[in-house]
């Protein structure tokens, strides 16, 4: 199978009998593949155009994660004090949802951030060995990127042993009811909430546009492409800035040591197949 990364993305929708269609065929699974993969590039380069007009870099994916997960990375480096400010501010949860048109939620953003400051002092300090760079590892990460090109979809998630007593799949699905009912306020946030952990916690595993976790929805899709997208390997299609090691160690680190990117990839081809967006 070769996945190119030069789809035709100016192509109109495609209507439900055609998307139908195009993904029961191994060239049709691997054309929307194709066009996953450069939604997802561009969304990693560019603003986002429902924040600030479309100029702020902060609300690119890249600029997403450099905030959320870096600022976590960076608050641990001085033992979480981050100069006496709250590890997450209501102006990145604002930027965050804004990006995606997401509904804020209707509490103060202050006390909601206050609220995450306190889980993550609470949570994040027994399972940090799971979510901290490894910064020697880091220094060649862009190496490792480049010679990580086999393997199906089931080998490239980190191992994460937690001190709770979980799997990481049970434990995201708490922390995603958590900051749905008890931080922001109700079930209309769950999308929120899982977005806002899918930047602040890379390594579990959590896919935004779905209503589950884990493992056994790094493939949501029929069985016909199943066989493809076992072997599709995303590391191969990295972001130029990642192999160009172009970004801070926290988000160079998780890009090249969890399966983030292909969750990130595969919810760009959940929209496509739920919209028949090209």
């Amino acid at each position: 199978m070769r996945i190119t990364t030069e789809p035709e993305l100016s192509e109109p929708g495609l209507s439900e009998p055609e998307l139908s269609e195009l993904g029961r065929s191994e060239q049709g699974v691997v054309r929307i593949l194709d066009m996953s993969i450069e939604l997802a590039l561009s969304r990693w380069t560019n603003p986002s155009p429902h924040f600030s007009h479309g100029q702020d870099l902060r609300s690119s994916d890249r600029g997403l994660l450099s905030a959320f997960y870096g600022g976590l990375v960076k608050s641990s480096e001085h033992n979480w004090q981050n100069a006496g400010r709250v590890l997450v501010d209501r102006t990145d949860i604002r930027i965050l949802f804004d990006s995606y048109q997401l509904p804020l939620p209707v509490r103060s953003l202050d006390a909601c951030c206050r609220e995450i400051d306190c889980f993550v002092r609470e949570h994040f300090f027994p399972n940090w060995h799971v979510f901290r760079p490894n910064f020697n590892a880091s220094a060649n990460a862009s190496a490792s990127a480049n010679n990580n090109s086999s393997g199906g979809a089931s080998d490239r998630g980190v191992s994460t042993e937690f001190s709770a007593p979980t799997s990481p799949e049970v434990l995201s699905q708490s922390w995603i009811n958590f900051f749905t009912q008890e931080i922001f306020g109700g079930e209309e946030y769950e999308s929120g909430s899982r977005l806002l952990l899918f930047f602040l916690c890379p390594m579990l595993p959590i896919f935004p546009g779905l209503s589950t976790v884990g493992r056994d929805h790094t493939v949501p899709i029929g069985r016909e492409s199943a066989d493809i997208l076992d072997n599709f390997n995303a590391q191969s299609f990295l972001p130029a800035s990642v192999q160009n090691g172009e970004d801070g160690i926290p988000v160079q680190w998780a890009l090249t040591n969890s399966n983030w990117w292909m969750r990130r990839v595969l919810w760009e081809r959940e929209q496509i197949l739920k919209t028949g967006r090209t």
